[in-house]
């Protein structure tokens, strides 16, 4: 099987049950190409997220169905904590160094 780059081609600021995600209205900046423009969630003071929902995150959509077998990430700062998931499962955990 060869690989090949792929570029979403949207990204949808994502809150569980129904709950807009942590600004929307820069979802598309995470894509963007763009190193001087970003996508971040709120500051929350507790893993939990306050209390007030269970996560926050992007949706990436790839306009079909893709199988991702590697991911760069620039996360920007040190301590950056990001959890991926695949059809609802939680899968591996990246730190930023």
């Amino acid at each position: 099987m060869s690989s090949q780059t792929l570029s979403p081609v949207s990204a949808t600021a994502y809150g569980p049950w129904g709950v807009t995600g942590d600004n929307p209205q820069d979802a598309g900046q995470a894509i963007d190409a763009s190193s001087s423009t970003a996508w971040q969630s709120d500051w929350y003071s507790s893993a939990h997220f306050g209390g007030l929902k269970s996560g926050t995150g992007l949706l990436l959509d790839f306009g079909k169905p893709v199988t991702i077998v590697s991911v760069d990430l620039n996360l920007g700062s040190p301590g950056t904590y990001v959890e991926r998931s695949e059809e609802r499962r939680v899968g591996k955990e990246c730190r930023s160094r």
